[in-house]
């Protein structure tokens, strides 16, 4: 086993330190530059190809972290076709109203949340929390194909992850090897419980 290979297996096997290992999954940036350019990704030699390292790279996030110390979230994409909106203030409609498509489950390194600023309107202070996710790029690409080449679609979309809603507003792409990437971290902003008072599929949540 080369000394390339060595350095990758010593950065994704699980550590006594769990913490130390998610900082890992949560910035891998530099510790994935470093070990690249240390092995000359460039100018892969035998069967050390980048795909060879991008797939050893996602097997360990996939076996080390997501499988150990990992989680769901329940993603519901936004339809669209389905969906009938107020023509002046764009809010559901009565009957049909805003809708989404069935949830499913999408894996993730880790899940943060962080308590967001105190907003003002009209009915007062409110504060919108913000859910962090670690997604590993073979993950994206299998369950949300579409999220980081069509950003746009996405916006609607609903993430159900401890009871509360929410939306995603960021996508950082990290982890760059060559022309790919091999984590992305998505920020989402959560839904307030008066925006779904009119979405049949989010009444559950909504005060």
């Amino acid at each position: 086993m080369s000394a390339k290979t060595r350095t990758i297996t010593e950065v994704l096997r699980l550590s006594d330190s769990v913490d130390a290992y998610l900082n890992f999954a949560a910035d891998p940036v530099p510790t994935l530059e470093r070990v690249f350019v240390n092995g000359h990704v460039g100018q892969p030699q035998g069967r050390f190809t980048t795909e060879f390292e991008l797939d050893g790279i996602f097997r360990g996030m996939r076996d080390d972290l997501q499988r150990r110390v990992g989680m769901q979230v329940q993603w519901s994409l936004w339809d669209p076709q389905a969906t009938e909106v107020d023509d002046i203030y764009s809010v559901g409609s009565r009957g049909i109203g805003r809708r989404w498509k069935a949830p499913f489950e999408v894996p993730v390194i880790v899940a943060q949340v962080f308590q967001g600023q105190s907003v003002q309107n009209e009915r007062g202070f409110y504060n919108a929390d913000v859910l962090r996710l670690t997604v590993s790029m073979d993950d994206v690409n299998r369950f949300l194909p579409t999220l980081v080449d069509s950003p746009d679609i996405h916006i609607h979309d609903r993430v159900l992850y401890r009871g509360s809603v929410f939306s995603p507003t960021r996508l950082y792409l990290r982890g760059q090897v060559l022309t790919s990437y091999t984590v992305l971290t998505i920020d989402l902003n959560q839904v307030k419980s008066e925006e779904m008072v009119n979405d049949d599929q989010f009444k559950g949540f909504a005060s």
